[in-house]
């Protein structure tokens, strides 16, 4: 049927005067703006004191109105929620119970018309809330400097799709029933439900992706956060048309005497296309994106995606979960299938073609809750158990000879962990993590595709001279920042294989190997061995070489073969309350020039127990001190036990003065250059300083190490996710001015609509 235009909009404008002509549509009207003005006022203020109290402000469009803690536009999607259902619980049911709706059936007027009258009416109160939403908006803008205003535009034009698709679900309500109480009751649960809805059946595989679909819960916020997707527009769209057409039905219904089953097929008709648009517009190869924002925050950084453009062919992500790795199992369970597919969308969006499966099972992961909770059970009744209390379906467990079938995971301790496999059969494994955040972020997700795309970087831990191993968990071992599998930051979940290499049974360095560290060698090395070592040197490759007290002599056989050496003695100084031996590592001036991203490193690097370096260029390499100790330090030769004694500076033998620490050799070798490292400190890599914690002493020793490695692989990996820095870093503010904006906001804005419903009321009553 076709729709008169000029008719809806008289239905509308008489809604609008019915509405506006009664004062608790003024009242609300009144109401939501204090509350938005007390809110952004209090937003505002907080950023002007601290920009007062001399703090670094940054992305502050983002934090003043589309945070999720702070911002505006999330607090109105709120209020929202709680004042449009109060709106439009009238809009049909009035007609209902006042019989008016008869004079609408008996005039030339079809049943689209007056649906959309309504609805029209509502996007006019609707965009009246949007305009003071706006207001707010405005003078926020234009007191930020460099202010994000695609950001700020589309999380208006976010709020204004939600007041559609909640104006529309309204007027659906509205036309079930005559009393306005229970059509806002209804409206209110319907949205309820539809915020929830994508927690319903999430463990059923042919119901989930409608459910999730279907609920309205984080689609505003992606506009909020800067973020026009596909999916979610036509969500809104959709959404919002359904529940138009489903109104459309009902007055239909009540209208003209029809059959149930016609009924039935009407309203089956509506919802079976909005399930197919549902499925179309949620296929990631079907979906579209724009990120408006200033720094592209919702999207992975070019890096992310030069390495993705480099995949050929489909890729496959497996997620092994283990019902009896309880640490895991609850980021793996069936339910959290769609949830896992939208942590990884951003990926999708630049391999559309990505398949996510899971693959269940059971096997003992040595989890000790389990252990202690089910102490009498084996694991298979273990597993049994649980699967009754998450109630999941116990027969999608496999047994562990069955999966190992499929994949060997026990070098991952049966632990959450997902394979990513290309289509030509390379894999690799994509970790879960022992900190708060537990899911790996994008430098690990990027560092496992591009291990696939460009391969990893092999790293060779010496050993066989009592060296630091990378496999031990104690405090002069290497384990956390080398083969910890647990470690975000470790080497083998950034790009680098590790492996340790025992000289004294195998006496041969694979060519494969670009990285050789020798850390501490407590045992003079064979001649066999400093031969082997050599002819590693001499192909051109990496080297890590540190010593501690007591290990220079074996260390400066392999460093004779570079022109180094680790001097004799110990470094001190007199650090106050602080270990005499403790040296505060400090980037030299020639080092923070050549890198500057190491100036913030200065008097961070943590060594405790540290040997004077020194270097040569009789070997061809050009030296470079990149850490020295501090100007009043000096070389201590006489003292080694700093716990119950204190060293005392002897002039007469000694000399203070900044020692270098840390010193790098580089030499060209054809079209690449070769790169050695020389360490006073073996320690400061160690599981133990890493993990140590020193009263007002702050160190940066994971990201020097992090620096060091990826200097060493010509900066391969680890992976850089770098972002264009915020720009909206100040605001036109002072504390002076922050009563009036409260006042102004809160007070007059609504003094002024108070005004205009009395003179509305006025007017009204003198006719």
């Amino acid at each position: 049927m076709i729709m008169n235009r000029s008719v809806v909009l008289n239905i509308a404008r008489t809604e609008l005067k019915m509405i506006f002509t009664t004062p608790v549509a003024w009242i609300m009207l009144m109401v939501f703006t204090v509350l938005c003005a007390l809110f952004f006022t209090d937003v505002f203020s907080m950023y002007a004191e601290a920009q007062e109290a001399g703090s670094h402000l940054s992305f502050i469009t983002n934090g003043m109105f589309s945070s999720d803690s702070y911002g505006l536009f999330p607090t109105v999607k709120f209020y929202l929620f709680l004042f449009i259902p109060l709106v439009s619980m009238g809009m049909i049911s009035r007609d209902l119970s006042t019989g008016s709706i008869k004079l609408l059936y008996s005039s030339p007027i079809n049943d689209t018309q007056i649906v959309m009258g309504k609805f029209v009416a509502m996007l006019g109160y609707g965009l009246a809330m949007v305009a003071v939403v706006t207001a707010f908006t405005l003078f926020g803008c234009s007191m930020i400097n460099n202010v994000d205003m695609p950001l700020v535009l589309t999380g208006i034009f976010g709020l204004f799709l939600l007041i559609c698709a909640y104006s529309a679900i309204g007027v659906f309500m509205s036309s079930l029933t005559s009393y306005q109480v229970v059509a806002a009751l209804a409206t209110f649960a319907l949205l309820a439900g539809l915020s929830m809805v994508n927690k319903l059946a999430q463990d059923v595989i042919w119901l989930r992706d409608i459910t999730w679909w279907l609920s309205i819960s984080g689609r505003c916020e992606t506009f909020i956060a800067g973020l026009i997707c596909s999916e979610d527009l036509i969500y809104f769209i959709t959404v919002t048309a359904l529940f138009l057409v489903l109104a459309i039905f009902r007055i239909s219904n009540k209208r003209r005497s029809r059959s149930a089953k016609v009924r039935f097929a009407g309203y089956s008709a509506a919802v079976l296309v909005t399930v197919a648009i549902a499925f179309l517009s949620s296929r990631p190869q079907l979906m579209g994106f724009y990120d408006v924002t200033a720094t592209k925050s919702n999207t992975i950084t070019r890096p992310s995606q030069e390495v993705l453009s480099k995949i050929d062919g489909k890729v496959t992500m497996t997620t092994y979960t283990n019902i009896l790795d309880e640490e895991g199992f609850y980021l793996g369970i069936p339910s959290k299938f769609n949830s896992d597919k939208e942590y990884f969308k951003q990926y999708l969006r630049f391999k559309p073609d990505m398949k996510i499966k899971y693959e269940y099972y059971w096997a003992d992961a040595g989890s000790k809750s389990v252990y202690r909770r089910f102490p009498k059970l084996t694991n298979e009744e273990r597993a049994r158990r649980i699967a009754e209390i998450y109630e999941i379906n116990f027969k999608m467990f496999q047994t562990l000879e069955e999966i190992s079938q499929k994949k060997d995971l026990s070098t991952e301790g049966y632990r959450l962990v997902r394979e990513i496999k290309l289509e030509d059969g390379r894999s690799t494994f994509l970790r879960i993590f022992n900190d708060s955040k537990r899911m790996p972020e994008e430098k690990e997700i990027t560092a496992a595709f591009k291990r696939l795309v460009e391969g990893s970087v092999p790293v060779a831990f010496l050993t066989g001279h009592e060296e630091r191993s990378v496999y031990r968990p104690g405090d002069k071992d290497y384990l956390i920042f080398s083969s910890d599998k647990g470690q975000r930051h470790s080497l083998i979940n950034n790009g680098f294989d590790v492996i340790e290499l025992d000289l004294t049974k195998d006496c041969h360095i694979p060519d494969s190997i670009q990285i050789l560290v020798i850390a501490d060698p407590r045992k003079a090395f064979a001649d066999e061995e400093l031969a082997e070592i050599q002819r590693y040197i001499d192909s051109g490759r990496n080297m890590i070489l540190s010593a501690d007290p007591g290990s220079q002599a074996n260390a400066n056989q392999v460093a004779a073969m570079v022109g180094g050496r680790f001097v004799n003695g110990r470094i001190v100084s007199d650090m106050g309350d602080l270990q005499q031996d403790l040296v505060l590592g400090r980037v030299t001036a020639n080092a923070a020039k050549k890198y500057p991203e190491m100036e913030g490193f200065a008097n961070k690097i943590t060594m405790p127990g540290t040997v004077q370096v020194a270097a040569s260029r009789d070997k061809g390499f050009a030296p470079l001190t990149i850490l020295a100790s501090a100007d009043g330090s000096w070389n201590e030769r006489q003292t080694t036990d700093f716990v119950n004694t204190t060293a005392e500076f002897d002039p007469s033998t000694e000399k203070k003065g900044a020692k270098s620490v840390a010193i790098q050799l580089t030499r060209p070798m054809g079209e690449r250059t070769q790169k050695i490292l020389l360490m006073g400190d073996s320690d400061c890599f160690s599981n133990g300083e890493l993990m140590k914690q020193r009263y007002q002493v702050q160190s940066a020793n994971f990201p020097f190490l992090y620096h060091t490695y990826k200097w060493m692989c010509d900066g391969k990996y680890p992976i850089e996710t770098p972002r264009a820095a915020s720009r909206d870093t100040s605001v036109k503010a002072s504390i002076e001015m922050l009563p009036y904006v409260k006042w102004g906001f809160a007070a007059v804005i609504p003094l002024i609509m108070l005004i205009a419903a009395i003179l509305i009321f006025v007017r009204r009553k003198s006719r």
